[in-house]
């Protein structure tokens, strides 16, 4: 309430720290101007607010990746420097969203990890989740006919029918956990005042890369998210064919001739 009076950043960072650590209870929110998607100088944050409970059929897939998420962050392709020595505080839920307004609506995200602050989440942990509802929405509202449109032949379409809601979801909760989660910045550095317009797009990339090189992986099987190998494969194909197809029919959601400004779609 006191930064909703007075637009104090201190006490906005005070506010982060404590959502971020209050971790108990069914029913969560969060509530700001948070999300820096829309400004093309990745700065100024648009309001948004989410209510939402959580969805306990659904919590075992998420909280895998977040019990695990140290040893994840130990395989992470990148310089032994820049992975942290021990990852705190990851929080991490499916949910059931019940009420979205502004940025998160009437167009939802399907993942959120918050807070945005590299420093806070460095120190005191991030909140992930996973809006299974939405994803389930969104899998039952797309036909059978435009997911056979972009595919490449019949074995891809029966690919994509199989495995895309399991692979969706196994990208998401990478993406959020391990992805935006990891790593950890230079001391003194702010990443998204140093590279400023084009930190947000390549962060949503970073996160969907770490989900990517992640999908076809051996641990999988071993955390019960996979039954096989075999199935692991063709799973794993089916991510990344979904991936490309993506990368084409989401233009729909952009008039001709149009910018793309949202750093998820230009990641």
């Amino acid at each position: 309430i006191e930064y909703y009076k007075t637009g104090d950043l201190e006490i906005w960072d005070q506010y982060n720290i404590a959502w971020a650590t209050s971790v108990d209870g069914d029913i969560d929110y969060i509530n700001g101007f948070i999300e820096v998607y829309m400004d093309a100088r990745g700065m100024k944050g648009s309001w948004e607010s989410a209510v939402y409970f959580n969805d306990p059929v659904k919590m075992d897939m998420i909280k895998k990746f977040a019990e695990n998420s140290q040893w994840f962050e130990y395989q992470m392709p990148y310089d032994e420097q820049i992975r942290k020595e021990s990852v705190k505080g990851i929080s991490a839920k499916a949910i059931q969203v019940v009420m979205e307004t502004g940025d998160s609506g009437p167009v939802t995200p399907i993942g959120i990890n918050l807070p945005n602050d590299p420093t806070i989440r460095q120190r005191y942990g991030s909140k992930s989740v996973s809006l299974s509802n939405v994803m389930e929405a969104y899998e039952k509202s797309s036909t059978r006919s435009a997911r056979a449109e972009f595919c490449f032949d019949d074995s891809e379409f029966e690919r994509a029918d199989k495995w895309k809601s399991k692979a969706l979801a196994l990208e998401v909760n990478m993406h959020e956990v391990i992805g935006h989660a990891s790593g950890q910045v230079n001391e003194g550095i702010d990443p998204a005042i140093a590279i400023k317009e084009f930190y947000s797009a390549l962060e949503e990339g970073r996160a969907d890369l770490v989900a990517l090189y992640f999908i076809g992986h051996p641990k999988l099987i071993e955390l019960g998210l996979i039954d096989n190998e075999g199935d692991l494969k063709e799973m794993q194909l089916a991510a990344y064919e979904a991936y490309t197809r993506n990368a084409m029919t989401q233009l729909r959601r952009i008039k001709s001739g149009a910018t793309i400004e949202e750093d998820h779609m230009r990641n």
